[in-house]
């Protein structure tokens, strides 16, 4: 027979562990993370409004070659002009409110998962 196996207990839900110093208070630090993905963002936004320009300015191009009478003007372009560009700015804007680049540097903080 085999001896009966004692019941675990559940893990208890923890906090981010962030670095200590010698008072056993919390080190104030900014992310690393938070900084690449911030400016990932920005940089996806940037490829996004130029990729939809481009798209627009073909657009044109072929309508005009081949001289059909104007339909309804179709305005998605500026919905995705407009969006990306506000989730960009939004990125770096809430990563200039968040940290504090003073501190010192860490991979991750409270602040990642926004």
């Amino acid at each position: 027979m085999t001896p009966p196996v004692p019941s675990a207990a559940p893990p208890s839900p923890s906090k981010i562990p962030l670095p200590r110093n010698d008072t056993d208070e919390p080190v104030q630090m900014w992310a690393l993370v938070n900084l690449v993905l911030s400016v990932a963002g920005l940089i996806l936004a940037i490829v996004v409004v130029v990729c939809v320009l481009l798209q627009h300015k073909k657009k044109q191009k072929k309508s005009q070659a081949s001289e059909e009478p104007k339909k309804q003007k179709n305005n998605h372009f500026s919905y995705w002009l407009v969006a990306a560009l506000v989730m960009g700015v939004a990125g770096i804007v809430v990563f200039l409110l968040t940290e504090d680049m003073t501190h010192p540097m860490g991979l991750v903080d409270n602040w990642t998962i926004l």
